[in-house]
């Protein structure tokens, strides 16, 4: 966050910056910043650098913090189609046992008749 540009919401530090910084490893640091991704808390772009010679190498990964408000409503809109989803699961397995009982009376039926 000290490295971000209070204009742009930007940085670009390095995993092994960030870990230093914060005293974890360069692979601890990559993990937690995939799960940031993850939540929509950060985005990130890769970013090149060129050398005097001419050459192009990766450089790191330009991060820009997202708005809290923009964050909060990725938050609301996936929990609406978790609570979407499981709605329609339990739809599914009721039809599923409603089908599953008709066909069991009709079993029963037939065992009645050949009586």
């Amino acid at each position: 966050m000290y490295c971000e540009d209070r204009k742009t919401y930007q940085c670009y530090p390095s995993y092994t910056t960030i870990g230093e910084a914060v005293g974890m490893s360069k692979n601890t640091v990559k993990k937690y910043v995939d799960e940031l991704r993850k939540k929509g808390l950060v985005e990130t772009q890769y970013t090149t650098v060129t050398t005097k010679d001419g050459r192009t190498h990766n450089g790191s990964l330009l991060y820009t913090i997202l708005p809290i408000e923009q964050v909060e409503e990725a938050y609301f809109q996936r929990q609406l189609q978790l609570q979407c989803t499981k709605k329609n699961i339990r739809t599914q397995l009721e039809k599923q046992e409603k089908a599953k009982e008709k066909t069991s009376k009709k079993e029963v039926n037939h065992e009645a008749i050949a009586l």
